[in-house]
């Protein structure tokens, strides 16, 4: 239960704190903006990296530890158990044959496990459920484990790439997530953004996102991939994800101050509906100096991209074109030219085989809880007929009727079950 709550917990707090590898630059600084207490305990605690931080890999494998040494504590008890007597006989049913009741346990699929000198003789049903918390636990032990690992191990990272641009291996991403060990995820190929195709809802709102990637792959060349929200792209142990709020129409834009100083920029867009119109704003050297709107669709007029200076809503938009020049306040701005961006998430995980395999186990231990119920019955011959003790692992309520069906009698109400 401890365990439970804590992983509860944590991915609370792991949702309401934004997560670093999870979100660009631009939407982190701006919520410490608003949040200054709160990104202040976020950096301390290190709850922007909240499943990778040393507490919560320490705390989990205190977690491991703790269970493993209850499983094993299970383990040997459910030995014990598979060659043990969990009851003693009891309860006597007058004139009785204890041959007929052997019989009428070996028809309700009770197997004779062995019988004494003094008479004593031990059946059993789903002996085998025994091990079922076992196995349940040891799936919840291999689980965590796995998680332990991946959580310490696995590291992911944002790539922003523009249609056409080549990272190369070694180059820097947007944003990085290092495992303990502070690596980042590294394909170790060069990868191309080809573009991306869309479909949309009949109102023309965004449906799905395709992206289209080329990979060198040494003597073959340029290897063409596709990757989407789901059907994620597996590369050479690597896993590339499509963000889909991520991703648009970019102006490469020439800006260039009273001053003289020349700024190269790449202004984004994300993705416009059908109807509607996108906008950003222009930064050289960390200053918003113009608001940009992309209207591809021509629902403000037939420029696709206007420039005006940051703030001034009186001011009327300038529309610029590929190769022109226009002046925007204080600023002289030439469009360079357009093109399609995409954003990326390239995780290399780690242990997530043996993750879904502790499922598999759990799952498995499940089925024997509550499909194989052990249940014992212990008969010896008695002067008046034949001594009985019957118990069933869980829910003996349930199989009562099997009970007195072996016992060749209607059940007792008054009788200890």
């Amino acid at each position: 239960m401890a365990l439970m709550a804590f992983v509860a917990v944590a991915g609370a707090v792991g949702a309401w704190f934004p997560q670093r590898a999870l979100v660009s630059p631009e939407a982190m600084a701006s919520w410490e903006v608003d949040n200054p207490a709160l990104a202040g305990a976020s950096r301390a605690l290190g709850l922007d990296a909240l499943f990778s931080t040393w507490w919560f890999l320490v705390a989990l494998g205190v977690f491991s530890l703790m269970l493993l040494v209850a499983t094993a504590r299970m383990a040997v008890e459910a030995r014990g158990a598979m060659v043990g007597q969990a009851v003693a006989p009891h309860t006597t049913v007058p004139c009785v044959c204890a041959d007929e009741m052997a019989e009428r346990a070996r028809t309700a699929g009770y197997h004779e496990l062995r019988g004494t000198a003094d008479g004593v003789r031990v059946f059993m049903r789903h002996r085998w459920g025994l091990w079922g918390p076992t196995v349940l636990h040891a799936g919840m032990v291999v689980a965590l484990l796995a998680a332990l690992a991946a959580s310490a191990l696995t590291s992911q990272a944002v790539l922003d790439l523009s249609e056409g641009e080549v990272r190369a291996p070694g180059d820097d991403y947007l944003v990085t997530e290092f495992d303990v060990l502070g690596r980042a995820p590294e394909v170790g190929r060069a990868m191309r953004f080809d573009g991306a195709s869309t479909e949309t809802w009949p109102d023309g709102s965004l449906k799905s996102v395709t992206a289209t990637l080329s990979v060198l792959e040494g003597d073959a060349g340029w290897v063409t991939h596709t990757s989407s929200p789901n059907a994620p792209l597996s590369l050479h142990g690597h896993t590339i994800y499509v963000l889909p709020g991520d991703f648009g129409d970019a102006a490469f834009l020439a800006v260039t101050a009273a001053d003289g100083t020349e700024y190269r920029l790449r202004t984004e867009f994300t993705f416009v509906p059908e109807g509607e119109a996108g906008y950003a704003q222009v930064v050289p050297a960390g200053v918003p100096v113009i608001d940009a709107r992309w209207d591809p669709h021509g629902v403000r007029g037939p420029a696709a991209l206007s420039l005006r200076p940051a703030g001034d809503s009186g001011a009327e938009p300038v529309a610029v074109a590929p190769g022109e020049t226009v002046e925007v306040g204080d600023y002289t701005v030439t469009l360079v030219g357009m093109a399609q961006w995409m954003a990326f998430r390239i995780v290399r995980p780690y242990a997530i085989g043996v993750l879904f395999l502790g499922f598999g186990i759990i799952g498995l231990g499940s089925l024997m809880l509550y499909l194989w119920v052990p249940r014992e019955l212990v008969i010896v011959p008695s002067a008046d007929g034949v001594r009985y003790g019957w118990r069933a692992a869980r829910m003996g309520r349930t199989y009562l009727a099997e009970r007195d069906a072996i016992l060749g009698r209607a059940p007792d109400a008054g009788e200890d079950r």
